[in-house]
């Protein structure tokens, strides 16, 4: 096929190919700056509004366990140092202490005592969402509706996005006649580990003690 040369391009012929060409042009980029548009109105509004977080009355609670068999699964090998912190009642001392299977399975044993993953909780707990605008997190909380529980709360902080879990907190209370103990346990992930217990008897006097554990990068 051969292409005409123009060789008069003030032509009225010319202007009005020329003026069809443009409009053409025109609509072509329009209809790709709104299909452009669309899609980032999409994006936008998936970051705006994500999936809602709902309970499921047939699946068990949030499993702690499972949570710190998962961190240690995927930082076992880490080289990491921690500072370790301890507070009784006025007397504080600091260490360094190395991360490996006899430290985690010590820090993750008050953990694992109050884990309410079993089939055995369900329905002693109340459940609600609340999000967190500031930090961007959803905060799913576990409060007991017996008395008699040991673990009353159990809060997790969600990334709103990704749904990484950014803290596992839990309070628990143990109380009778003879003895009584609390404890408010924090776990973030390689920032912070927090082990708070309260203690009283008839025998002996209050124990307030406090452990932290700082990873390498917040300490």
């Amino acid at each position: 096929m051969t292409v005409p040369k123009i060789t008069n391009p003030h032509c009225p012929q010319v202007k009005i190919l020329i003026f069809a060409f443009m409009q053409i042009k025109i609509f072509a980029v329009t209809s790709l700056l709104i299909v452009s548009l669309l899609a980032g109105c999409r994006l936008i509004g998936d970051k705006l509004d994500p999936p809602a977080l709902e309970e499921n009355k047939e699946e068990l609670y949030f499993s702690v366990k499972d949570f710190l068999d998962d961190q240690w699964k995927n930082r076992e090998n880490q080289p990491y140092t921690l500072t370790r912190i301890i507070t009784l009642n006025d007397h504080s001392d600091t260490a360094f202490v190395s991360w490996d299977s006899a430290f985690f399975a010590t820090i993750r044993a008050p953990f694992d005592a109050a884990d309410i993953g079993k089939r055995e909780f369900l329905g002693k707990y109340d459940f609600s969402v609340t999000e967190d605008n500031i930090s961007g997190a959803y905060n799913l909380t576990y409060d007991a509706n017996n008395p008699e529980l040991t673990t009353r709360k159990l809060i997790i902080a969600m990334d709103r996005y990704n749904q990484r879990v950014r803290s596992v907190y839990i309070e628990t209370t143990e109380d009778n006649r003879l003895h009584y103990r609390s404890q408010k346990l924090l776990y973030i992930p390689d920032r912070t580990i927090q082990i708070q217990e309260f203690e009283k008897t008839d025998v002996s006097g209050a124990k307030n003690l406090r452990v932290t554990y700082k990873f390498p990068d917040f300490q």
